[in-house]
């Protein structure tokens, strides 16, 4: 295991985003599964509220998160109708009547928090992470990495965390290196809020996620916080 807590840091290109917050949570003895009736019971009751709180495009493109999560995004150079914040994402399969992908225990709660609340959100397997500081920074020409469908993925523009070897994760898209699979049993769960978030809504988040980590794949918390960029 892997000395925790991780330390955090934003690099020169990432600056610019002010007041990004990022709540972290790590945790042990994860028992992941492909599905259990815990986890079916988080996606169901997080599709049922998302039903509610998007009955339609326009009032999930006037969220509040998402909106400023679509803002940042274009603070970064992306065209936000392009690159979607995996809240967004989430949250437009369901206003167009689809569900959302079912891959394992882990990812399945993960996702299920993004829509509840429009937070992008993004689970790691920590013992895939290499050295112990994660680094926001924003991807340049050139850059990039093997996204979890295992295809190339351009970095240019992107918000990202990367560790001491290259990116690993952000608002709109993860890497395959550090992904999480049946074998995981430490996880880093990222929560990405925008601008002028409640702080209340972030950490009533993280202690929701947390409790459905700890029901559906009897993990235990081992340290969390919040890094802000600026």
């Amino acid at each position: 295991m892997r000395v925790l807590p991780l330390s955090f840091s934003t690099d020169e290109s990432a600056k610019k985003l002010k007041r990004l917050s990022i709540g972290h949570i790590e945790f042990a003895e994860v028992k992941n599964e492909k599905s259990n009736e815990v986890v079916d019971s988080v996606v169901d009751g997080a599709i049922a509220l998302a039903k509610k709180k998007h009955p339609d495009m326009d009032s999930l493109l006037s969220d509040k998160i998402i909106a400023g999560m679509r803002s940042l995004l274009s603070d970064a150079g992306l065209d936000s109708s392009k690159t979607r914040p995996s809240g967004e994402a989430l949250a437009r399969r369901i206003v167009k009547g689809k569900g959302i992908y079912r891959i394992n225990a882990v990812v399945d709660v993960n996702n299920s928090i993004s829509l509840i609340t429009g937070f992008p959100c993004g689970v790691y397997d920590l013992e895939k992470l290499e050295g112990n500081e994660i680094k926001i920074t924003i991807g340049k020409p050139g850059q990039g990495y093997v996204n979890l469908q295992g295809e190339p993925s351009s970095a240019n523009g992107k918000i990202l965390t990367a560790d001491s070897r290259s990116p690993f994760g952000g608002p709109a898209a993860d890497s395959r290196r550090t992904g999480i699979t049946l074998d995981t049993e430490s996880v880093l769960m990222l929560i990405y809020a925008p601008p002028d978030s409640p702080e209340d809504l972030l950490r009533g988040t993280m202690d929701k996620a947390t409790a459905f980590m700890e029901k559906a794949a009897g993990a235990r918390k081992i340290s969390s916080g919040i890094y802000r960029t600026g």
